[in-house]
């Protein structure tokens, strides 16, 4: 029988475990440094969601991780609500048992609540379009980095996200940091 899991938003008391969580979830490819340093920064920036920053916990341990920060459309930053989603983490041995899925579904559903248009993200191919994500290339936005088109994807939630947003996306400058 499966374990329940509690999802809940991430507090200041989760922080170390969190940057824990997120470096041993991307040590296999090499970003681990770069992702929780990322994380870190960005807690401190304008554009984090603390809302939708959530942790999945199972056995009262903190066991998977997703992160969420605004972003805007160059050619009309005002119109649209949309969202960043990056990283999400879970620990090595919990990884394929549902704890990220949770974390995707119970997210998506928040910021809709929240009355955001869209998400976006550079992902797995296979992975993300289950919770709905298509190309970002259906869509009027662009990436401004280099991505294979396969991975660059967005998650409509409201019209808005169908027609209000056009032009280069625009992440917080933490994410072209060293």
């Amino acid at each position: 029988m499966p374990k329940l899991i509690q999802i809940r938003p991430e507090e200041a008391k989760d922080f170390d475990i969190v940057s824990s969580l997120i470096y041993d979830a991307f040590l296999s490819i090499s970003e681990a440094p770069t992702e929780a340093t990322l994380v870190k920064k960005l807690r401190q920036s304008l554009s984090y969601v603390p809302e939708l920053c959530l942790v999945a916990i199972q056995d009262e341990e903190v066991q998977g991780h997703i992160f969420y920060t605004r972003l805007q459309a160059e050619d009309n930053p005002n119109s649209s609500k949309l969202l960043a989603l990056a990283p999400v983490s879970v620990l090595p041995n919990q990884q394929n048992k549902g704890i990220g899925s949770a974390l995707i579904k119970t997210s998506i559903s928040k910021a809709r609540e929240l009355s955001y248009d869209a998400i976006i993200l550079v992902g797995h191919e296979d992975y993300y379009p289950r919770f709905g994500f298509e190309l970002l290339s259906t869509s009027q936005l662009s990436l401004p980095f280099e991505v294979p088109e396969v991975n660059a994807m967005i998650l409509r939630l409201s019209s808005k996200g169908e027609n209000g947003a056009k032009g280069k996306i625009i992440y917080d400058p933490c994410f072209f940091e060293n």
